[in-house]
């Protein structure tokens, strides 16, 4: 009786210090609170959101750097400009977007925009258009949106699709 209390105190302290672990380094959830917030009002799913941050910039996104991508989201400034013009930002600063309320606000409103029926599959294609705003006529970067847009429709959508449920698992109160 003593080896099966044993036993089952070390498969409780394996389940626990995995869970810990997936949840702290291999899955971590920061701005959770933006994350909330932003799907709430924009009605998508907030696991939807923390797997896009999560594939995007593991939670550990890049400061402000004029033409690159930044914020948890990772969103180009140029992409973003546009989004927040049709989203009806008066007091938008590119100097605002690696921060997490604002990029996530401006990157979950973009989402909802093309996530019509719950449908995830279109919202993550859009979602991998998003940072090509300003590739016409640069034949180099039409070909490279080209290679981005079929690797979204390939690979990105399933690696959200599966990153939604780990998240759904290990988060149940997101």
């Amino acid at each position: 009786m003593k080896k099966i209390g044993v036993i089952f105190g070390a498969i409780l302290v394996l389940i626990i210090g995995g869970t810990l672990l997936a949840r702290t380094v291999i899955f971590p959830l920061k701005y959770k609170t933006e994350i909330k917030k932003y799907s709430k009002e924009y009605s998508v799913e907030p696991e939807l959101i923390a797997a896009i941050i999560h594939i995007s910039s593991n939670f550990a996104p890049k400061e402000y750097e004029k033409g690159e991508k930044c914020g948890p989201m990772n969103l180009q400034d140029k992409s973003a400009e546009v989004i927040a013009k049709e989203m009806g930002f008066t007091d938008f600063n590119l100097q605002n977007l690696a921060e997490p309320d604002t990029n996530i606000k401006i990157g979950t409103w973009f989402i909802s925009q093309n996530y019509k029926n719950k449908d995830i599959e279109q919202a993550v294609e859009k979602w991998g258009g998003v940072n090509w705003q300003d590739v016409k006529g640069n034949k180099e970067k039409e070909e490279r949106k080209e290679f981005w847009e079929d690797y979204y429709k390939k690979n990105f959508v399933e690696k959200v699709k599966s990153r939604m449920k780990i998240y759904k698992i290990l988060y149940p109160t997101l």
